[in-house]
């Protein structure tokens, strides 16, 4: 179906006058080191504000808000910008083509974001740690403050049997179910709740989730944490700590028992049948996957559904834009070789045209859904988790130079002799038992070491490092020396 002709041209001429200044001298050393910048549209162009603001907006107001952190000694960037529910039209538009001249100037590097009043996404709302505010108008004084929490905590629904799919819904208890896995992610924490009839495809895709978003998203700092409905203690620190977050949003049951809020949740039955969920290709748990590209005949941009189940990494070109639905958050990939007309298509979902009010229509999402463009080679975790085994390359074996029978005969070991052969041997390698000794483990955390404690010993996160040291013979030491004055103890 064709929905791009003409391109976004006409939205160009909002701002003009203001386009004549280069990006440099609109947003001078932007980027540069980590942190928070924000600039506000006044007059058609943005206004850059002070380094102490601290998340207050005016409803009439639209803003750009650049967020630049450091992980692993490279700079990341995120650029967003929010439209306030009485801003107009004109700084809206001024808003979303700035955001466009600003990631230029970074060199294309930012991911961008569409935040509405009200509708705000979680990377948006985390990024001010004291909350963010509304004030009504376009001037701070001589208007009522409306204070508003900021909403950092999420919870992720994991439902399916053989198209998996997770969406984000209401941090509650009445949000549960036992038929399906849930994660509520804190930040600090993740805590993966297994109902008691999910099924292994759910509790193994909440896991992959999980480990991508402590990764990529938290740097491997939050902690993980499993909760099985079967069995579960009631009285076990993990088990309150689960359903004391799950209250704060439950009016009235913030000191509720965990025992008596798992009485409020949902049946398998209520949760809904995964087969239906599988089949469903609209709404907000539908994953649909659109491939937008420049048609050379007609000089317009078209776009085609992909119906290949289940989606692969694959089906990304390089060359063009595809539009995914996940979740209920709508995500535009942009390709690294795509065309300026591509790229202008992948804009007008951010500028929220009337081309991308119909998209969000016709898959039955709510037009302030979350719109977020990602650039090829900086995708999220939860964009990953809507393909299948993203990132997973087939090694081939290689030639070994043996027939098939000789191969067979290669790889034949004689347990029997291996096992005499080892009860006659005097002499070990094993320094001793690998029992009576004592290990000690630290995570480097800020390039410090923090002590692990000894009952996750064996637990390790893919996004952290670890320091071992296990002590024998006549050398004892506690279970959290301190690294600074522990020296390795070897046997001669």
């Amino acid at each position: 179906m064709e929905i791009f002709p003409g391109g976004v041209h006409g939205v160009h001429i909002l701002c003009t006058h203001a386009c004549a200044m280069s990006a440099a001298d609109l947003f001078p050393g932007a980027g540069q080191s980590p942190g928070v910048e924000c600039w506000r549209i006044e007059a058609m162009r943005p206004v850059k504000l002070p380094s102490n603001f601290s998340g207050k907006f005016h409803t009439g107001d639209s803003y750009i808000v650049l967020h630049t952190w450091e992980h692993k000694g490279i700079l990341l960037l995120n650029v967003h910008f929010w439209i306030g529910t009485e801003s107009t039209r004109d700084e809206a538009g001024a808003a979303a083509l700035f955001t466009v001249e600003l990631d230029q100037l970074l060199g294309d590097l930012p991911t961008q974001f569409r935040e509405t009043q009200g509708h705000e996404s979680d990377e948006f709302l985390q990024i001010f740690p004291n909350g963010v505010h509304y004030l009504e108008g376009g001037v701070e004084s001589g208007f009522k403050t409306v204070d508003r929490d900021a909403y950092t905590t999420r919870l992720l629904h994991v439902k399916g049997k053989r198209n998996v799919r997770v969406m984000q819904v209401t941090v509650c208890v009445e949000s549960l179910n036992s038929g399906d896995v849930f994660l509520l992610d804190t930040g600090k924490t993740i805590t993966q709740w297994n109902g008691s009839t999910a099924s292994r495809a759910e509790k193994a895709k909440a896991l992959d989730v999980a480990l991508s978003v402590k990764s990529e998203e938290h740097g491997g700092k939050s902690s993980f944490h499993a909760i099985d409905q079967t069995g579960c203690d009631f009285t076990d620190d993990t088990v309150k700590a689960f359903f004391a977050v799950l209250n704060e949003s439950s009016e009235g049951n913030e000191k509720e028992d965990a025992a008596v809020s798992a009485t409020r949740i949902k049946s398998a039955n209520e949760g809904g049948d995964d087969d239906e969920m599988s089949k469903s290709t609209s709404g907000a748990g539908a994953v649909r996957l659109y491939h937008v590209c420049d048609d050379d005949t007609t000089g317009t941009l078209t776009m085609t559904e992909l119906c290949d189940r289940p989606l692969g990494k694959e089906s990304l070109k390089t060359e063009d834009v595809f539009v995914l639905c996940a979740g209920g958050v709508v995500y535009v990939w942009v390709g690294k070789k795509t065309s300026a007309a591509e790229r202008d298509g992948a804009n007008e979902f951010l500028q929220g045209g009337e081309r991308a009010v119909k998209f969000l229509d016709l898959n039955r999402l709510p037009r302030e859904s979350s719109v977020k463009i990602v650039k090829e080679g900086t995708e999220t975790a939860l964009f990953k988790q809507a393909f299948h085994r993203w990132g997973v390359v087939a090694v081939p074996k290689p030639a070994s130079g043996f027939s098939k029978k000789e191969e067979k005969e290669k790889q034949q070991v004689d347990v029997s002799a291996l096992i005499a052969g080892s009860e006659s041997n005097t002499v070990t390698n094993a320094f001793d038992d690998g029992v009576a000794g004592v290990l000690a483990v630290w995570r480097v955390e800020d390039f410090k070491l923090v002590g692990v404690k000894e009952a996750f010993h064996g637990q390790f996160f893919c996004g952290d490092s670890y320091v071992l040291h296990y002590a024998y013979d006549e050398v004892r030491i506690g279970p959290f020396p301190n690294p600074n004055t522990v020296r390795p103890h070897y046997s001669d």
